[in-house]
């Protein structure tokens, strides 16, 4: 059995690395001989349970947990039971795949081809249209939209709510 090193904040990584071994000679001497291994991890981890497609919100029954063997040159990091992972993905995952931190999108993040509603103010007069977004956009960014019916694209800042602010600075 391997003793993990005790150096603060290494963590355990999968694939290949180096491990240094102390060898004491006969003599009384010793030296550090580096050790080229791959790392295999299993680990609990969060896996889909289903097919699961890009831009998808994560229900409950999307994932479960799993001993799973951890993707080379991925950091096993401990997860919380008690807490499956929220949010929304950025990339499609095959079932029994596992869900990573990195695999989520932030919490203000939209991506090409989600409705919002663009809002043309002026004076008293508010219109909202239903449009889609052209690009991934966060909010507070410039982004650009297609309204539905319409030939032209809009431009706007997008606010909290899926709500694209036309005209605004």
């Amino acid at each position: 059995m391997l003793a993990l090193p005790q150096q603060d904040g290494w963590l355990p990584r999968t694939g290949p690395l180096t491990w240094p071994v102390r060898i004491v000679t006969a003599s009384g001497g010793s030296h550090v001989q580096h050790v080229p291994l791959m790392a295999v991890w299993t680990a609990p981890g969060w896996a889909a349970t289903r097919p699961l497609q890009p831009g998808a919100w994560l229900q409950a029954n999307d994932v479960e947990l799993r001993a799973l063997r951890w993707p080379e040159g991925r950091v096993v990091a401990p997860v919380d039971a008690a807490h499956p992972p929220t949010g929304r993905l950025k990339r499609a995952l095959r079932a029994g795949e596992m869900l990573s931190p990195v695999d989520l999108l932030p919490s203000d993040a939209m991506q090409r081809g989600d409705p919002v509603t663009a809002v043309l103010a002026e004076g008293g007069v508010e219109v909202r249209l239903p449009a889609q977004l052209l690009a991934p956009a966060r909010v507070g960014e410039r982004v650009r939209v297609q309204a539905s019916g319409r030939a032209v694209a809009l431009e706007g800042r997008l606010l909290a709510g899926q709500i694209l602010q036309v005209g605004s600075p």
